[in-house]
């Protein structure tokens, strides 16, 4: 196999344990914790697993980009909290319907925004870009045969 100039391939390295204590330790503080709320039931129960829950929606928010970051976690959060509070009332069906509503929402907000929205592409203009995409300039052909 070829590869392109100037690329090095990482060098193989072995396991990292330097923070193996750290991770230990804050593994046994959680699972402290989730006992915890787990012995103490009702609200304390409910309040730690909707943070647990909001804790992922931020992460994985966060692993999708900027772009409208703050609404998406927003959005989650806020459909998370009505479900649970639906939920914990004996209403599990509007609090799953909530839930399916706040991740349509989620991806709503999370979809890539296609350039020139809200404007009307001339005929020419769709020829010409469909013309680019069967037949892209050297420079990205040169680019795609060089990986």
């Amino acid at each position: 196999m070829t590869e392109a100039p100037g690329y090095q391939a990482a060098p193989a390295k072995g396991p990292n344990f330097s923070d193996l204590r750290t991770r230990v330790i804050s593994g046994v503080v959680m699972v402290a914790a989730a006992v915890g709320a787990l012995v103490a039931g009702g609200a304390p129960f409910i309040l730690f697993w909707l943070a647990a829950a909001i804790a992922m929606v931020w992460e994985w928010q966060r692993l999708l980009g900027e772009e409208r970051r703050l609404a998406r976690v927003v959005v989650g959060a806020a459909a998370l909290a009505v479900a649970c509070a639906f939920a914990a009332q004996n209403g599990a069906d509007y609090a799953l319907a909530i839930l399916g509503l706040g991740a349509l929402a989620v991806g709503w907000l999370g979809r890539a925004r296609p350039a020139g929205l809200g404007r009307r592409r001339r005929p020419l203009c769709r020829r010409a870009h469909r013309l680019h995409r069967r037949h892209p300039p050297a420079a990205a052909r040169a680019a795609g045969a060089a990986l």
